[in-house]
């Protein structure tokens, strides 16, 4: 359980470097063909990651018509989710932008929840609830710094001792 925990916080953090690295390359080149470079770059890491494990590459025994047609909906899904991170990251900071998806991600995540397995939880819409509390919060410290106390009283400066 807990290596497959360390491995969730390790793709996040791959997830927020991919975000500023593709939006990077938007910047200098365009959200589609930076879009593209980022999908090409992807497969190529695919194919050396097949060959370095010794898993043998479907190509071309695949029958790609007997892929049910759900299965190729991942990789639009992710085109759609590259362009818009690429548009939005430049004029968001990558906290703030991290802390919206997270609530995205939450929001979807009941939502497929209660229509996969035909309920919900009191619990985890609570839960879902207070964290997107905490998430508004923390947005709106981010835009009101002067309302934002520290936690902990300073240490005096060495001018007033």
């Amino acid at each position: 359980m807990w290596m497959a925990m360390m491995l969730a916080l390790l793709a996040g953090v791959a997830r927020t470097l991919s975000r500023l690295l593709n939006a990077r390359l938007a910047g200098q080149i365009g959200v589609l063909p930076g879009t593209l470079v980022n999908y090409l770059g992807g497969l190529a890491a695919a194919v050396l990651a097949c060959l370095s494990c010794g898993v043998s590459l479907p190509w071309p025994s695949l029958a790609w018509v007997t892929v049910p047609g759900w299965a190729w909906l991942g990789g639009a899904v992710g085109v759609g989710f590259v362009v818009l991170c690429n548009r939005v990251t430049p004029h968001v900071s990558a906290f703030a932008m991290t802390l919206l998806m997270f609530a995205g991600q939450m929001s979807a995540g009941l939502l497929l929840d209660a229509w996969l397995h035909a309920g919900l939880s009191g619990w985890r819409v609570l839960g879902a609830v207070l964290a997107g509390l905490g998430l508004l919060g923390t947005l709106w410290v981010d835009r009101h710094p002067r309302a934002a106390r520290p936690c902990v009283a300073s240490a005096p400066s060495r001018e007033t001792a």
